[in-house]
């Protein structure tokens, strides 16, 4: 494998790498706007293909707020994020897994892009109807195995106003990287996948 690059993530001047797996618990949807949309115009200026997984209400907005950071969104892949998740209309892991490699092969080895982030709300993952809690949980964790092989720079976003205290502390667990104020940190609670999802199967 190639030697990964460096990446300006957007809302920080802190130095990244591509394939980081970021975890943004926010609770202010304007602080949400602002970062993602500097994270998604950063990737957009490096010639990167860029996905964007969002709720209907966010979707215009976001667009405005990238045309205000004067990027072109040609490269921008926006969708709505349960359509995304769940195409079948229940979430798969698989499915889903199957989509971030082939999002970042088809980017790097087909398009000419030189490389791939992407951004999901995962407002949909507490509906039931759509998703199991556990497979979500087993999904967040498989994902990082993926990225060590597809470095697709990946943040995932969780309104902390929606997830009960279990959920956010496996969500916390399986995510290497977190923002925290409009910087990205690493983890402290962050547990290898195999040894998460060992002792995660044992406690359900």
């Amino acid at each position: 494998m190639s030697a990964r690059r460096e990446i300006a993530l957007g809302f920080t001047d802190a130095p990244a790498t591509e394939g980081l797996h970021i975890c943004y618990v926010y609770g202010d949807e304007d602080e949400r706007q602002d970062v993602i949309s500097r994270f998604l115009a950063s990737g957009l200026r490096a010639n990167e293909k860029v996905l964007c997984l969002a709720d209907a209400p966010g979707r215009s907005a976001m667009l405005d707020r990238l045309a205000g950071l004067g990027v072109s969104d040609e490269a921008l892949t926006l969708a709505d994020a349960a359509a995304g998740y769940c195409p079948s209309g229940k979430f798969t892991p698989s499915v889903t897994l199957d989509m971030v490699r082939d999002f970042y092969e088809n980017a790097v080895g087909k398009e000419g892009y030189v490389g791939a982030r992407g951004t999901g709300q995962m407002n949909w993952a507490v509906d039931p109807a759509l998703a199991d809690p556990a497979d979500l949980i087993r999904y967040e964790a498989q994902v990082n195995n993926v990225l060590a092989r597809h470095p697709y720079t990946a943040c995932c976003q969780y309104d902390a106003r929606l997830l009960g205290g279990q959920m956010l502390m496996d969500v916390l667990s399986i995510h290497p990287m977190m923002i925290i104020r409009g910087q990205i940190v690493r983890n402290p609670f962050y547990v290898e996948p195999e040894t998460f999802l060992r002792e995660f199967e044992t406690r359900r």
